[in-house]
């Protein structure tokens, strides 16, 4: 899967391609022929600790499980919760560590989401889980918005 992506590093943004698969055979002939393009590729490099921002885009075909919660039809460990209200990235990070750290949900992983719809744009926080128990994200979702309430 091939997604268009930015990504901001030390303050500085670029734009970049996401590509997710499971095979690594083709990525040689998938880089020379971006490479033709004129498309340039950064090999690895050593660099000071930084938080760095990567954004992307994709679509998504959403199947609604029930108010409020939905599955990636394509991807069986991700799950969507909405949320009440837009929010900032550090606000974020913030609910997250809280409802690890005082919950019994500990494995997953969680990215801000914001969804645009025809007429409007809605927040949710997407669920990442190879071990998620589908019966508990009812309880995930009251326990976000409960926390977005209290403003964490």
């Amino acid at each position: 899967m091939l997604l268009p992506a930015k990504m901001t590093f030390q303050n500085s943004s670029h734009p970049c391609i996401r590509l997710r698969t499971s095979d690594i055979s083709n990525l040689k002939p998938f880089i020379e022929e971006y490479q033709k393009l004129g498309i340039r590729f950064f090999s690895d490099r050593k660099v000071t600790p930084y938080n760095s921002f990567i954004q992307f885009k994709k679509f998504i075909k959403f199947v609604k499980m029930e108010k409020g919660i939905y599955h990636d039809k394509e991807d069986p460990s991700r799950y969507f919760i909405r949320i009440p209200t837009d929010m900032e990235f550090d606000e974020f990070e913030k609910l997250i560590a809280e409802v690890k750290n005082n919950c019994n949900f500990h494995l997953f992983d969680a990215s801000l989401v914001y969804v645009n719809l025809k007429n409007e744009v809605i927040d949710m926080v997407a669920v990442y889980s190879d071990h998620c128990d589908e019966s508990r994200l009812p309880e995930l979702k009251k326990h976000l918005e409960d926390k977005i309430k209290l403003k964490i």
